[in-house]
């Protein structure tokens, strides 16, 4: 029972480790899509809240809901696609841009 219990407690905390390593890994695009396609990301889903996310080249992605992640990264020629309805991406903490940045009235704005 002591080697089954001491088994058990290295899994539990190797599956927590796991998850704290893809938790702190930024999530990258494998395609141009939707932001709320999973097969627009490397993680097969839509990047959770507070996650890094990052846009790499010549990817376009169109944010189709109102999203909140904790970093984001737009390579040169990457793109998020703001243009429509009115959804809104809040970045909590850092955001960086490879190229330049473009933005209409109200469809942009940078808050603290």
């Amino acid at each position: 029972m002591k080697h089954t219990t001491k088994y058990l407690v290295l899994l539990l905390i190797s599956l927590g480790s796991l998850n704290g390593i893809q938790a702190q890994g930024t999530i990258k695009t494998v395609t141009s899509g939707d932001w709320d396609d999973p097969n627009t990301w490397d993680c097969n889903c839509v990047p959770p809240n507070n996650s890094g996310v990052r846009i790499k080249n010549n990817h376009i992605v169109t944010l189709t809901t109102n999203e909140t992640i904790g970093n984001l990264i737009i390579a040169k020629f990457g793109t998020l696609d703001l243009s429509t309805n009115s959804w809104q991406l809040r970045v909590k903490r850092d955001f960086s841009n490879k190229l330049y940045f473009t933005f209409t009235r109200n469809k942009c704005s940078v808050v603290g």
